[in-house]
């Protein structure tokens, strides 16, 4: 059997589960239109997977669903699912064989399950394991020690244990990171060293997850990792030295180990390096408790409330302004007290910047036409009278916000009292706040996918962190009123972004494959948006640390940590609280009340959500296939089996 053959029969709904597709039955929602009732359906025939959308009237293969997909021929398709499984081109017989067996064993020693890896590189378990039953590697010696070194991948535990050291990884990749991991390292000192090509924003999430439980976690960077030369991990960095004897490369690890300093949680949220996002965070820190985000977000606003500045973005020239909205559950975030503080420093910085809260669309068409730039600043959108949801929502004002958000060199608009009146080149930024259940429940009114909405940094949170008295004064930062000032001062003129190409080229792709398979509307019109929201912030990122114009590839990874902050966020907001149909209503009420007790049994679950007995057996059918949810049978005093659901998720 040729391996363009295997590919045929390889499990479609297997497949597109693993993408991200969630399946009733043998149905899923179509990626090749706006899908709200599953029409895309997939069955096996005489062994060859096959799949068909009855609204889009097409189907094929899994050969098929790729070219259409990534919109690639025949070749490339079979190419792409060749590497995705571990084939060779799609033609010649299979290759792949197992070069190494990795055992896992439970606390007690015994055996659970064995990853393999093969040739070409692929791992794989020697049978299904469930999430909650997944151990770290080499658990019973990890759990003896008071030091490990956690490293990615069983072949770097290995060359760890040859140096003399005793270490771990996570089975499946350095993405599966689940619950019970923390837990075993808890009360040792751990000595965390990332391969070299891992972002630092999701080092330092792990950083962070680690602190949780570890008495101490150290970051090891190794002098002279660098994926470029081939020297991606512990193991590269072995094999380059080996003129050195394991004894004495375990001896240097130790050093480096020694003078490791702690890790402790970044001065910004995210861990973004910036200077002036440093600063501002640092100065606003001390005299509020509103949520670091909100506090870095306002900064992000003050910048591109200056910034007359523009970058050319296939090919149309685009300027470095921003609509942001803080969002949280209630008025007691410092929401308000946040934009205050943006609003004073700019207020001191050039005033003219500061555009009034109330008008109308024609009141605001006459000051542009003699200011063109400058910062819009609600403390609450709520009460804005033109924001109020309605079938004419996109219309006067905010219709007027769209055509300055998507730049045009010239608009005109005519008015009762002016005529005709020209805004040339306007770069107008918005920093504003709402009430989160406010937003959500108005933005199933309207045709979200169009207007004003789709233009917001939509900025979310849950539960404020922190409070403390505040302080009864509060004086602007000299270093903060210094950068912005500069910034005001600078003409307009284009951004160079030709050393983030290759950078902004990879994250492109890899962006729109993700947005494809998004199945909620509104998630899907604001992803659509974000490439040119990381190209905005990395532009201001770049001129808040430096005032150069040419774009560095390190202040697009620090744009990159806030973009992936919002990709994280997003869908938690929008899929949890924003929900169409029924099923997903209450997919959501059911999974958050088994997240919340941990372990609930089916009788109290049904009782506590008030539903037919058939449709919540669908909803946590659905649950269980996704691993999100397991199934216990527990014995009660009276002897009798209790149907119980535990919380599988992270």
């Amino acid at each position: 059997m040729t391996e363009l053959e295997k590919l045929k029969k390889i499990s479609l709904k297997d497949f597109l589960s693993s993408q991200g597709f969630k399946f009733t039955g043998n149905k899923t929602l179509c990626p090749f239109h706006d899908d709200r009732t599953p029409s895309f359906e997939v069955n096996q025939k005489d062994g060859i997977w096959l799949w068909y959308c009855f609204s889009c009237q097409t189907g094929g293969t899994i050969i098929d669903f790729v070219m259409k997909r990534d919109g690639v021929d025949e070749k490339e398709a079979i190419k792409k699912l060749a590497q995705h499984f571990g084939l060779d081109d799609g033609k010649k017989e299979n290759k792949s064989k197992i070069i190494a067996e990795y055992p896992y064993y439970d606390a007690a020693g015994n055996l659970i399950y064995k990853v393999l890896r093969f040739e070409p590189k692929a791992f794989k378990a020697d049978r299904k394991v469930a999430p909650a039953d997944q151990v770290l590697f080499r658990l019973p010696q990890i759990l003896k020690a008071n030091e490990v070194w956690l490293v990615e991948g069983e072949k770097d535990v290995i060359t760890a244990e040859k140096c003399g050291l005793i270490a771990t990884t996570a089975p499946f990749g350095k993405g599966n990171w689940k619950p019970q991991f923390t837990e075993a390292l808890a009360g040792k000192v751990v000595h965390f060293c990332p391969d070299a090509d891992v972002p630092e924003h999701e080092v330092i999430k792990r950083a962070q997850e680690l602190k949780k439980k570890a008495r101490a976690v150290k970051i090891i960077r190794l002098p002279g990792l660098d994926p470029s030369r081939g020297l991606k991990d512990l193991t590269d960095w072995v094999e380059f030295h080996d003129s050195k004897t394991y004894e004495e490369l375990g001896a240097w690890l130790r050093r480096i180990a020694a003078e490791a300093p702690e890790f402790r949680e970044p001065k910004t949220p995210l861990g973004i390096k910036n200077s002036f996002l440093e600063s501002y965070i640092d100065s606003v820190g001390k005299v509020t408790d509103a949520p670091p985000i909100f506090i870095l977000f306002s900064g992000l606003g003050l910048l591109s409330g200056v910034a007359n500045k523009f970058f050319f973005y296939y090919p149309r020239k685009t300027p470095l302004n921003l609509y942001i909205l803080l969002l949280a559950p209630s008025t007691f975030y410092r929401k308000s007290v946040t934009i205050d503080i943006a609003t004073d420093y700019l207020t001191e910085v050039n005033p003219n910047l500061i555009l009034p809260e109330s008008f109308t669309s024609e009141a605001l068409l006459e000051i542009l036409t003699k200011q063109n730039r400058g910062l819009l600043t609600w403390r609450e959108l709520i009460q804005v009278k033109e924001f109020q949801f309605g079938s004419e929502y996109n219309r006067g004002l905010p219709s007027l916000l769209t055509d300055l958000f998507d730049f045009k060199p010239k608009i005109r608009r005519y008015t009762k009292g002016e005529g005709e009146l020209v805004i040339e080149n306007p770069i107008i930024s918005i920093l504003a706040a709402g009430i989160s259940t406010w937003l959500v429940e108005n933005l199933k009114k309207i045709d979200f996918q169009g207007g004003i909405w789709t233009r917001f940094l939509f900025v979310p949170i849950e539960e404020s962190e922190r409070s403390f008295q505040l302080p009864k004064q509060f004086t602007l930062d000299p270093f903060i009123l210094e950068k912005l000032r500069v910034l005001d001062e600078k003409e307009g003129g284009p951004m160079d972004l030709s050393a983030i190409y290759p950078l902004l080229q990879t994250w492109g792709e890899k962006h729109q494959q993700e947005s494809l398979r998004l199945e909620n509307d509104l998630l899907k019109a604001t992803f659509q948006r974000l490439e040119v929201a990381l190209i905005k912030i990395a532009c201001l990122l770049q001129l808040g640390e430096d005032g150069l114009t040419i774009v560095s590839p390190e202040a697009f990874r620090e744009a990159e940590k806030i973009i992936l902050w919002l990709k994280e966020r997003l869908p938690i907001f929008f899929q949890e609280e924003v929900c169409f149909d029924e099923f997903q209503k209450l997919r959501v009420r059911a999974l958050r009340a088994i997240k919340k007790a941990g372990k609930i049994t089916h009788s109290t679950l049904l009782r506590n959500l008030s539903v037919e007995a058939k449709k919540l057996n669908q909803v946590m059918n659905q649950l269980v296939q996704e691993e999100l949810v397991s199934v216990q049978w527990l014995k009660t005093e009276a002897k009798k089996n209790v149907k119980t659901y535990v919380y599988q998720g992270t």
